[in-house]
């Protein structure tokens, strides 16, 4: 990539399971200190990362269904909500992957829950820069026939949804960039991609941007930004006459 950082393509996934709220506290500081794009957080931390957040220029995302989606669309609706009333920037929500593994079979149940969340994108008193809403649908790319999702993929070209997210980083298999660039060909040009699952390197998050993917999500990402760090103190010294 160029010269500039990739911080502001990162976004620091704090969803572990059983993670504390010293830990979520301890993860916002270092976000906000590397200026990174956005935290993940549980539904529950959404107020303690605000908190903790205040006054950065990094952004609250709340991930609602994750990680398979399979509550229902009220109780989602509902965690959204609770989410942006506890001040999150972001809503980041999990479509049923059961209702997504053989879109053939179940496409008119998906249709319904994604029209459903697509019907309350207003929630958010925040609107991207490109005029859609701060509403991120969330499918498990990696283990779904993407082609065979197009129908319900080209819903979004209406709607007023920003983002399409890859995976909920709680699946063994590592998105891709073919994973992306096939989503790109898919979704709207001014529909943002999160590519999210199996990223560990500075390698992997800029493969996956130049594929086209707008942010990374990764629990790996603070790692990413001291790699990049250490590769370029290790440039500049190379570059320095001795």
């Amino acid at each position: 990539m160029s010269g500039l950082s990739i911080a502001k393509s990162l976004e620091l996934h704090l969803l572990r399971p059983l993670i504390t709220h010293e830990e979520v506290r301890a993860g916002c500081a270092q976000a906000a200190a590397a200026h990174l794009a956005s935290v993940s957080v549980w539904p529950a931390h959404v107020a303690l990362a605000v908190a903790e957040l205040a006054g950065s220029d990094t952004r609250v995302r709340a991930a609602v269904g994750f990680p398979f989606g399979q509550d229902t669309p009220s109780i989602k609706l509902a965690a959204c909500d609770r989410a942006l009333a506890d001040g999150a920037d972001e809503l980041a929500v999990m479509l049923d992957h059961g209702a997504l593994v053989d879109p053939r079979d179940n496409l008119a149940a998906a249709r319904v829950e994604l029209e459903q969340l697509l019907e309350h994108a207003g929630w958010s008193p925040l609107t991207a820069a490109r005029g859609r809403s701060e509403l991120t649908i969330v499918i498990e790319a990696t283990m779904l026939d993407l082609t065979a999702l197009d129908p319900l993929l080209q819903r979004l070209h209406e709607s007023p949804a920003g983002f399409l997210q890859t995976g909920s980083g709680h699946q063994p298999r590592a998105v891709t960039q073919e994973h992306v660039r096939v989503l790109r060909e898919l979704l709207p040009a001014d529909v943002a991609i999160v590519a999210v699952g199996g990223v560990a390197s500075l390698q992997d998050a800029e493969d996956l941007v130049v594929s086209g993917a707008s942010r990374v999500g990764s629990g790996s990402a603070i790692a990413i930004i001291e790699q990049e760090r250490q590769d370029r103190a290790a440039r500049q010294s190379r570059n320095t006459p001795s």
